[in-house]
């Protein structure tokens, strides 16, 4: 395996290990925050950290937990075929 090839290869993985957190952390916070009981003006005051949630911000965290999912599926689909040809080449 050539040096290009392993750079390639560690740059799929470092990019989906992100992508992975970024997904699991906003998927978490959108989560939380759809079931939070707001109330008639759309709000929601966490007295524990002194917060106050937005209920129109809620479809915002879903969007972009969608497009963190489909960038992890399409990083790892790039890893596949980067392996399928790296075993191609080796046959």
């Amino acid at each position: 395996m050539n040096i290009g090839r392993m750079l390639l290869r560690s740059t799929q993985f470092l990019l989906f290990v992100i992508l992975l957190l970024l997904f699991i952390f906003n998927g978490y916070f959108f989560l939380k925050t759809y079931h939070l009981p707001y109330n008639e003006e759309g709000r929601y005051f966490d007295e524990e950290y002194s917060i106050v949630h937005h209920e129109q911000s809620v479809p915002m965290y879903g969007f972009s937990t969608f497009i963190l999912l489909l960038l992890l599926i399409w990083v790892t689909k790039w890893m596949l075929n980067t392996k399928r040809k790296a075993e191609n080449n080796l046959s």
